[in-house]
C-alpha cells in the first residue's frame, strides 16, 4: 500500500503503512479519553477463529463492518480498547487522549482469549514492550492481574468468565 490511503466509511480514519507492522489505522482528528472512535457491526458469526475475526464469546467469533478494526495493530502501550454490546457489536474507545496523525492500536490480549500463535514477536516498539503478542490466556498471571486492576471496564465478558474459572480451579 505504499503511499496509498484507503477510505472505509469513516472520513476521520485512514488506513496507511505503519512501518514494520504493515498497514495500520491512523486518525485525522483528535480524540479525548473515553471517546467512541468506531462502532463495528457483525457481518457473519463463526464457531472457530481465523485471521481477521474478533472473539465475542468463549466459542464465538465474528467478522465486522467497517473493517478498520481488523487493521488496528497490537501495541503493548495501546491507546484504544473495545467493549461489546449484547448484540455483539464492538465499540472502539480511546484509552487516553489521541492526537491527529496517531496510529490507533489495541492490545490483542484484551480481544482474544486464545490465538493460534501465541509467540508472535511484538514490533510495537513501546518502552514497555513485552516482546510477544499474546492472547489473554497466554499472558502471565502477573500481567493479567495488572490488566484486571488497571483496565477493568475494558475486560470483555468471556475474559472475565475465564478469570473466574481460573480462580475456582484447585
Amino acid at each position: 500500500m505504499e503511499g496509498k490511503r484507503v477510505s472505509m466509511d469513516y472520513d476521520y480514519l485512514e488506513l496507511k503503512e505503519a512501518g514494520s507492522k504493515g498497514n495500520g489505522v491512523f486518525t485525522k482528528r483528535k480524540f479525548r479519553k473515553d471517546d467512541l472512535i468506531l462502532k463495528v457491526n457483525i457481518v457473519e458469526v463463526f464457531n472457530e477463529n481465523a485471521s481477521h475475526r474478533s472473539q465475542i464469546a468463549v466459542d464465538k467469533w465474528v467478522s465486522y463492518h467497517p473493517h478498520f478494526i481488523h487493521f488496528m495493530n497490537h501495541s503493548c502501550e495501546f491507546n484504544c480498547s473495545t467493549t461489546i454490546d449484547d448484540k455483539g457489536s464492538q465499540f472502539v474507545i480511546a484509552m487516553r487522549d489521541i492526537q491527529i496523525g496517531e496510529e490507533l492500536t489495541l492490545n490483542y490480549a484484551f480481544r482474544n482469549l486464545r490465538i493460534s500463535n501465541d509467540s508472535l514477536p511484538c514490533t510495537c516498539g513501546s518502552k514497555d514492550c513485552t516482546g510477544v503478542v499474546a492472547s489473554w490466556s497466554a499472558s502471565s498471571e502477573k500481567m493479567r492481574k495488572h490488566y484486571l486492576k488497571k483496565y477493568s471496564k475494558f475486560i470483555l465478558p468471556y475474559i472475565s468468565e475465564f478469570e473466574l474459572n481460573q480462580r475456582e480451579m484447585p
